[in-house]
Order: structure tokens, then C-alpha cells, then sequence
């Protein structure tokens, strides 16, 4: 079967513009002095904290809408939120070391990537700790025990087949 999940206008219309910029600036790039190697890439930094801020909130979305987080493991999170204090650790560190705090502002993109991780992950351990400790998988003994798996709200819709992957 095909799957039946669709892009909405808006992420369609995000995806074109993006493609769009990194064309063109690669075409700047590579036929003018106008724009040099260094700068695409702070644009290509740029568009993944986008894509970054971006991919957390469909899963914060859905956990509300569930109102659970069955289904993802916390050691993700854990894991994604030790990344991000280790990366702003490392632009904290490296620019105590230099005596130039400028190192934080200039790879801007790093802190962000830290910082928006941070946040979400934040979220992340709030909704699942706090909101919603019930309904969180991995303590829920009553659907464990029972031999029943976690449901997934599109499940019974989507028209899978599974032994087709095999």
C-alpha cells in the first residue's frame, strides 16, 4: 500500500524557498566574487537551524494532541539535550579561552542549534515527566502487561503493508 500522509502547503512552500536560496546562491557563488565559499556555507548553517527549529515541532504537536508521549524513547531527548549543553559548553569554552566572546556571535549558527535543541528538549522532558506521566510507554504497565501496543492515532487509517518491506 501507499502511504497516506500528505506536506502541507506551508512545509511544500518552506522546501521550495529553501531550494530556491541554496540555488541561488550557489550560482552567486560560483559566478561572482560577490559571495564567497564561507559565506554559502553560513547560509547552508542557517537553513539547517531552520530545518532544526522546524522538525521539533510536529512531535511537540502530536504529543499534545495525544496527550502522551507513547511511541519515541526519552533517551533521544536525553541524549539530543546532553549534545546541546556539550556544544554550548564547547563555544562557552573556547571563547573563555580566547578572552573573545565574539566566538559565541560568530558561529551563530551553533549556538542556535544548541540553543533551539535545548529549549525542545526542555519541552520534551516536561511532557513527558510532568504532563504526562501516565501515558508515557515505557511505565505504562497496564498496556504492557496486557500485550498490547502503544496505538498510534493514523495507525488504523494508514493502509500498510508490512510484509511487503521484507
Amino acid at each position: 500500500g501507499t502511504s497516506q500522509t500528505k506536506m502541507s502547503f506551508s512545509i511544500k512552500l518552506f522546501f521550495g524557498v529553501a531550494f530556491l536560496v541554496l540555488v541561488f546562491s550557489t550560482l552567486v557563488t560560483i559566478v561572482s566574487s560577490k559571495l564567497s565559499w564561507l559565506g554559502f556555507l553560513y547560509i547552508l548553517s542557517y537553513v539547517k537551524v531552520v530545518i532544526t527549529l522546524l522538525k521539533y515541532i510536529p512531535q511537540v504537536v502530536l504529543n499534545v494532541r495525544r496527550k502522551s508521549t507513547v511511541g519515541w524513547n526519552i533517551w533521544n531527548i536525553i541524549l539530543d539535550f546532553t549534545g546541546g549543553m556539550l556544544s554550548l559548553a564547547q563555544l562557552l569554552g573556547d571563547s573563555a579561552d580566547m578572552h573573545d566572546w565574539s566566538g559565541i556571535t560568530g558561529n551563530f549558527a551553533k549556538f542556535c542549534l544548541g540553543f533551539v535543541s535545548i529549549f525542545f528538549d526542555i519541552i520534551f522532558f516536561f511532557q513527558h515527566y510532568v504532563l504526562y506521566p501516565d501515558k508515557r510507554g515505557e511505565g505504562n504497565e497496564s498496556t504492557y502487561q496486557a500485550g498490547l501496543e502503544p496505538q498510534i492515532p493514523w495507525e488504523e487509517e494508514a493502509d500498510y503493508d508490512y510484509d511487503a518491506l521484507l
